[in-house]
């Protein structure tokens, strides 16, 4: 059975956050954390949308706390579908998809599932990529996702060991597709891929839908370079043109540690080093947790990077709805912030056409 797997992200310091008020607006108490938020023009882009509700990003990742404060008004609902009443309402295939589907688990049930040797980078993993899009915003609760309007739709395809099917993955493409989303965040990465996948991909871009997809991290502090050792879903050959390819930087405009890099599969650089981002209100043996352990610091890796440029193509698809993918992607490479020595605008580097800058790309 051919596995994908996740690689893009490291929780390298794991610590709880004190929930405090700062004099911030947005009001968000840990808002004064989110350096990245800043760096990439978030707040610029905010003067013109934080995003509608009528937009939604499909997030194919673990699962996710439906029960988190900060994400409760965040999630995709399917209006067709009675709850709990295990009839297939609208005829797409899934019972009781509410607010997504478990293609691991084969149910409408889309929380992170665990187990005694789960890791915490998997148990959290799709929670803390959905805050990071979609963390309601001058809540006075935690902190604040780049597009806290906009809706997401978490379709899980990664197990409590933080593997997953590449069948799997594909038919969360396909749902996607059929739910009519408007961006697809993979935060995902392995070295297998098939033809499935890929056609699934294309048609995702066909059908209208910004596909967005980390790079990857290697266990060396360079990366891999991906030119010499392509990873998938980013490098899929047939839908080379339909993925935006995430690498990620620090907070000085650096190649972030472990990520991979690699100009033939990577487009743009966005932050993914020592972010701050949302984890499950209780621990995977149970255990709650008291509101401070509810966030964490420290997130390394492209899959936190990635979900900054979901959430940017998210932002400008609110603004410009008839815009198509290809449109939404020029718009994004034509106004990043150059960072890479040598590599100016429209120039194309390791870490792609340059940094993520979506208060530029909304201007």
């Amino acid at each position: 059975m051919r596995l994908i797997y996740q690689v893009a992200s490291i929780f390298l310091v794991f610590f709880a956050v004190p929930v405090t008020a700062f004099a911030m607006v947005p009001n968000d108490p840990l808002y004064a954390r989110q350096w990245y938020l800043k760096q990439i023009g978030a707040e610029e882009a905010w003067k013109v949308s934080i995003g509608k509700p009528s937009v939604t990003v499909a997030l194919i990742d673990a699962g996710v706390d439906i029960y988190h404060p900060d994400l409760l008004d965040a999630f995709w609902v399917n209006g067709k579908e009675l709850p709990g009443d295990k009839i297939d309402n609208d005829g797409n295939g899934y019972v009781d998809d509410v607010r997504g589907w478990n293609f691991a688990m084969n149910t409408g049930d889309v929380r992170p599932v665990g187990n005694a040797d789960t890791l915490d980078a998997v148990w959290s993993h799709g929670t803390a990529m959905m805050a990071l899009i979609a963390a309601r915003q001058n809540d006075f609760v935690g902190m604040s996702g780049i597009a806290p309007g906009v809706r997401v739709m978490p379709l899980v395809v990664l197990g409590p060991d933080g593997f997953g099917n590449l069948d799997h993955a594909t038919e969360a493409i396909y749902y996607a597709i059929r739910m009519k989303a408007d961006v697809i965040n993979l935060s995902l990465a392995g070295f297998e891929t098939d033809e499935k996948l890929e056609r699934a991909l294309a048609e995702a871009e066909r059908a209208g839908i910004v596909v967005v997809a980390a790079t990857g991290n290697s266990d060396m502090p360079e990366g891999f370079d991906l030119d010499v050792d392509p990873v998938y879903p980013v490098c899929s050959e047939d839908a080379e043109h339909a993925i935006i390819g995430v690498t990620g930087s620090d907070v000085l405009d650096q190649h972030a540690a472990y990520a991979n890099v690699g100009a033939s599969c990577t487009d743009i650089a966005a932050p993914g080093y020592d972010l701050l981002s949302a984890r499950p209100t209780q621990e995977s043996n149970g255990a709650s947790v008291t509101s401070s352990g509810m966030y964490f610091s420290g997130l390394i890796g492209t899959s936190a990077a990635a979900p900054l440029v979901s959430g940017a193509a998210a932002l400008i698809k609110s603004v410009h709805p008839e815009w198509s993918p290809a449109r939404i992607r020029a718009q994004l490479f034509a106004t990043i912030d150059p960072i890479e020595e040598g590599v100016g605008i429209g120039q194309k580097g390791s870490m792609g056409f340059g940094r993520l800058n979506i208060g530029a790309a909304l201007r």
